[in-house]
């Protein structure tokens, strides 16, 4: 296989990780959502934490850094949230929006 057969095949696989990609941000969105109005407990929140965080290293292996990053601040903060479970969690969904 050529180079530019490499490159464009994958190319290709980012373009298919994109769309599922959106997908799964929806997913996430939706997950962070529920927790909010159902309350934060803490299999909710690592549920959310689960999912950025394969988010994250997927999307860093796809080249799309500034997502990665973004994910890894999201995993972040639900990580302190479940380190001190007695803080309040109020500014936790704003944060996370």
């Amino acid at each position: 296989m050529s180079r530019s057969e490499a490159e464009r095949e994958l190319e290709e696989l980012r373009e298919r990780y994109r769309a599922k990609f959106e997908r799964e941000l929806d997913s996430l969105e939706r997950c962070v959502g529920e927790a909010e109005r159902a309350g934060s407990d803490r299999d909710r929140l690592e549920a959310i934490r689960a999912l950025a965080h394969r988010l994250m290293g997927t999307s860093g292996s796809y080249g799309l850094a500034e997502s990665s990053a973004a994910l890894g601040r999201i995993e972040a903060r639900i990580d302190a949230a479940l380190a001190r479970p007695d803080a309040a969690t109020s500014s936790l969904w704003s944060e996370l929006a």
